[in-house]
């Protein structure tokens, strides 16, 4: 049995090992709650800072080597000293579970590993997600999920799907923030530029209208 992980509980966890993910039933953001709301709620559940300005980013995509999971955990030093609050889906093979148990202890303020069977509660309450696959099929269900609910994606530029489209601040257009090599200093850099643009809410406003908009036209 699957057990979720709390701040102070990261070994209760129960790790899945399938490289390929199972479908799964996704759970749309309840109507009659904010996109803060449920980011606060999340915080509170799992133990973290109960605060909607805290940048908080999604890792989703299961960590394998076949994943390009080295590139995110070779990122981890950056995004520890960006200071966000990181949510991780427990989904890994034994390596690099290892390294995202360990990675948490050192982090148990702000770092939480979400169980696999409940991921979809990151594409929920995220502020962003990354992806780091070079696989469609991989990234496509959760990248429009997390459109839809208005989170932002961060994605390799070579590997998403065509409504995927990269943010333009000039002409304010593009709903996701793309990175043109699967390496960590890109996608570092990715990460960067969509945090500046968390720390603007008029812009990320517009970013997240632009990703909520983008998913409902692709569903139809």
């Amino acid at each position: 049995m699957i057990a979720t992980a709390t701040r102070d509980t990261p070994t209760a966890l129960s790790f899945s090992s399938s490289e390929t993910p199972e479908s799964m039933h996704f759970r749309e953001n309840p109507p009659e709650k904010s996109a803060a709301e449920i980011k606060e709620d999340f915080q509170k559940k799992y133990g973290i800072e109960r605060d909607k300005k805290r940048f908080l980013v999604g890792i989703v995509t299961p960590l394998f080597e076949e994943h390009n999971a080295e590139v995110l955990v070779d990122m981890l030093p950056g995004l520890s000293e960006l200071g966000a609050q990181i949510a991780f889906r427990a989904n890994a093979s034994e390596h690099y579970r290892d390294i995202l148990i360990a990675f948490q202890k050192d982090h148990k303020d702000r770092c939480v590993i979400v169980a696999d069977h409940e991921y979809d509660e990151i594409l929920r309450a995220a502020d962003t997600v990354i992806f780091f696959s070079e696989k469609p099929e991989i990234m496509a269900e959760d990248l429009k999920n997390a459109l839809q609910n208005g989170v932002v994606p961060i994605a390799p530029a070579p590997f998403v799907p065509r409504f995927v489209e990269d943010y333009n601040p000039n002409l304010e257009t593009g709903n996701s923030f793309l990175y043109p090599f699967l390496s960590p200093w890109s996608l570092f850099g990715a990460l960067v530029r969509t945090h500046e643009n968390f720390r603007f809410p008029y812009d990320w406003k517009n970013i997240k209208k632009s990703a909520e908009k983008t998913a409902f036209s692709e569903a139809l």
